[in-house]
């Protein structure tokens, strides 16, 4: 057997609370290598490419499905395998590049080498079932990229609540918003989309957004299950999208594949697999980066929030203290663009946006002058606590401070890069909504373009992102790892995209 992937310590804030019984069934899946992941890669990296002939010529559901297929010795040899360990491969369902199928902790520990286990999330009391390791045949090492559930251990996210005030500088609202990044107010017909993973008196009364129940997901109005997040989320793509269609997805535990994507991804929520690097298995880490490049691929934009810890990774920790910075995922993927958070009016860096290099994704050819400039004005600052050859993150920023929601029927200040993330994303959906009048593909893949017109942002040069017992990394001109290229400019992004 080979040693796929190894966890050597628990991360902090879970507890190891015993043998999982075998007779718990694991909602399993194998992430298989594609057949030609070079190509789509190469195919990508055209589409996203401003200068390239073929920009914007997003690959269609049966283009990515002919690169990312595996070679059938590979899909040949998985299915073996699971016959041999009395899996019936016929039931196992495969979607492009992955098979998922039921399997007790039992047989998972025999064909795994595994020792499944109960783990504890304290500060919430939630439980999770995995492996500190696991083992494949040698034969299928090259074939197997990813399996889960198995190590990752990733903690969910907390809100930080601020206090209120009627001020633009101390409570924003979607007015401050508009105002602030120069977007039109006015209510479109649109042909484009919005989706978001997880008031405007103006606004129709009747205006509504879709709800979507994916992988056995279940529709809760209790607030406790829901809370501020999805309260925000919604307010403020609804609020900025000015009547783009809107839907949430409410993505469950057993993870289905299937859908037509939409058009913008935002996604604020810490779960299963959001929030810092060590947290998730390396192989997933992976995996689940090359699921994204295949959405991106297809011309949709995909944002996460890069979370409110500084430098000390999604949340807050000071266990890194006087340790490397922790880096946040998959805000560290680079076919996600992260969105770091901006506070006050002038803006400054907000001091819990996360951000920094990882630890797993190399630097991408797209950012790899702009990180470069950074780093030679910081010099040997923190020299060894971060990986300087890494993707810098975030990419972009938006307000993520004292933003205005309703709750309860009344208003609530909240902080986070959680907000920041849906704020960019409505930006986006309206952007696409105007190219698509003007007969011009979606944004798609957005990356290579932020960092080829950084004269379509407001560049933020003041304040820093604290955390491990530093003070974080400043706040420079141009690219720095606290807000990206800077926050949006409306009217500047209109003109780099050539509708003004």
């Amino acid at each position: 057997m080979f040693l796929h992937d190894r966890r050597d310590s628990i991360p902090n804030g879970f507890t190891q609370i015993g043998v999982a019984s075998d007779d718990t069934i694991l909602h399993m899946r194998i992430n298989i290598e594609m057949g030609n992941r070079t190509g789509l890669e190469d195919a990508l990296n055209k589409a996203s490419d401003p200068s390239h002939e073929n920009y914007g010529q997003w690959l269609s559901k049966e283009d990515i499905q002919y690169y990312a297929a595996p070679t059938r010795e590979a899909l040949h040899s998985v299915r073996k395998w699971l016959s041999s360990n009395n899996i019936d491969s016929q039931s196992a369902t495969v979607s492009g590049d992955w098979i998922k199928f039921n399997v007790s902790v039992g047989t998972a520990n025999t064909m795994l080498n595994a020792s499944y286990s109960v783990f504890e999330y304290t500060a919430s009391g939630q439980q999770f079932v995995r492996t500190l390791e696991y083992s494949v045949p040698e034969d299928l090492k090259e074939h197997v990229k990813a399996i889960h559930p198995t190590g990752s251990l990733i903690k969910r996210k907390s809100f930080n609540t601020t206090a209120q005030s009627s001020n633009c500088n101390e409570a924003v609202t979607p007015a401050c918003i508009q105002k602030l990044y120069g977007l039109p107010t006015t209510l479109v017909n649109s042909n484009t989309s919005i989706t978001i993973g997880g008031f405007r008196p103006d606004m129709p009364s009747s205006t509504t957004f879709g709800t979507v129940l994916w992988d056995d997901a279940a529709n809760s109005q209790n607030i406790s299950d829901a809370g501020d997040e999805a309260n925000l989320d919604i307010q403020y793509t609804i609020g900025l999208a000015n009547g783009i269609p809107t839907t949430f997805f409410d993505v469950g535990s057993t993870n289905n594949d299937g859908m037509e994507p939409p058009l913008v991804l935002t996604t604020s929520y810490g779960g299963d697999l959001n929030g810092d690097e060590n947290g998730v298995s390396i192989p997933l880490a992976f995996a689940m980066c090359d699921a994204l490049m295949k959405l991106t691929a297809r011309g949709v934009s995909i944002l996460y929030a890069s979370g409110d810890g500084g430098v000390s990774g999604f949340q807050p920790n000071d266990e890194c203290n006087g340790k490397s910075f922790w880096a946040t995922w998959p805000a560290s993927c680079p076919y996600v663009t992260s969105v770091g958070a901006t506070g006050n009016i002038p803006e400054t860096a907000a001091a819990l946006s996360s951000g920094g290099f990882s630890n797993l994704f190399e630097q991408p050819s797209w950012q790899q002058n702009a990180v470069a400039t950074y780093l030679n004005k910081t010099g040997n600052l923190y020299e060894g606590l971060y990986n300087r050859t890494g993707r810098g993150y975030p990419d972009v920023s938006a307000q993520g401070e004292n933003i205005q929601i309703i709750m309860y029927g009344e208003p609530e200040p909240v902080n986070g890069t959680s907000a920041s993330s849906p704020i960019f994303a409505a930006i986006i959906a309206l952007l696409n909504d105007e190219l698509s009048s003007a007969g011009k593909p979606s944004l798609g893949f957005l990356n290579p373009w932020i960092y080829a017109h950084p004269e379509a942002f407001n560049d933020i040069t003041s304040g820093s992102n604290p955390g491990c017992g530093t003070d974080g990394f400043p706040a420079l001109p141009g690219w720095d790892p606290v807000t990206g290229v800077g926050s949006p400019n409306y009217p500047a992004m209109r003109k780099a995209l050539g509708l003004s």
